[in-house]
């Protein structure tokens, strides 16, 4: 069997996605320049970047949005560029609820949950190849990750025989 090097950026929080539990995975902690997650060989074709709550969009869509915008810049030139969001799409609907974020400061937020949904929207159709995937935790969205990795390291795989 084939093992596929999925490259993790050191940037990421270490115990996010493992993908310890497939067999055909080698792990390497390198930097990426763009996203969370690639291939090694392909980290200029596919990026992944995992969100783990609604708070933390809603600081990349606040704050952190100059630096946001930068990366969905480089990933326009990706042939596969996601968000992986691991929480489901109902709570960008509940925000600030289930967002991660203390109750304590929801009252100092400046945006709300049609907001969040709105910038995805605006993402979307700015840049026509990143996609938001949603899913309802984490293993899921793991799961996932690896499956698109994956699916692409097959495809170019066979493109390459």
């Amino acid at each position: 069997m084939e093992k596929i090097n999925i490259i993790v950026d050191t940037l990421e929080q270490k115990d996010f996605f493992l993908f310890r539990y497939y067999a055909d995975v080698i792990v390497s902690n390198e930097h990426l320049k763009t996203g969370d997650y690639s291939i090694r060989g392909y980290t200029d074709r596919i990026t992944i970047d995992r969100k783990a709550n609604s708070g933390e969009l809603y600081n990349n869509f606040g704050k952190d949005w100059k630096r946001i915008k930068a990366e969905l810049e480089r990933m326009r030139t990706y042939d596969a560029a996601y968000f992986v969001c691991a929480f489901p799409y109902d709570d960008l609907r509940v925000f600030p609820e289930r967002s991660g974020i203390p109750k304590a400061n929801w009252k100092n937020l400046v945006c709300n949950a049609g907001f969040l949904r709105k910038r995805i929207y605006e993402i979307h159709e700015q840049y026509t190849n990143v996609e938001f995937l949603f899913f309802k935790d984490k293993y899921e969205a793991e799961d996932a990750t690896y499956k698109l990795l994956k699916e692409f390291y097959i495809s170019e795989s066979e493109n390459n025989v």
